[in-house]
């Protein structure tokens, strides 16, 4: 991407390092706007986060939050639970 490669390694590593007047030199430089660098900054920030949780949550042992899992049963979002074995599974779960 060519908002990326207009970046130095440092700003690559270290995207918080980002300010205005460097966003403005890099927005320039691909060819792109500052809203559209912006905009990708902000879901790398969430992509982040989300890798940071899902991290956390398999080295706790645990499921990440919004699991369909409750009791030792799985839930399908749109028909009835299931046992862990497939018992009463549904087609669109799997």
């Amino acid at each position: 991407m060519a908002l990326i490669d207009s970046m130095t390694p440092d700003e690559r590593s270290r995207p918080e390092i980002l300010n205005g007047s460097r966003k403005k030199r890099v927005a320039k430089g691909s060819g792109r706007s500052v809203q559209e660098l912006n905009q990708l900054l902000k879901q790398f920030a969430q992509m982040k986060k989300m890798m940071k949780q899902v991290q956390a949550a398999r080295a706790g042992g645990r499921r990440a939050s919004g699991s369909l899992s409750w009791g030792g049963r799985l839930y399908c979002r749109f028909h009835r639970p299931r046992s862990r074995r497939g018992e009463g599974s549904c087609s669109r779960f799997d």
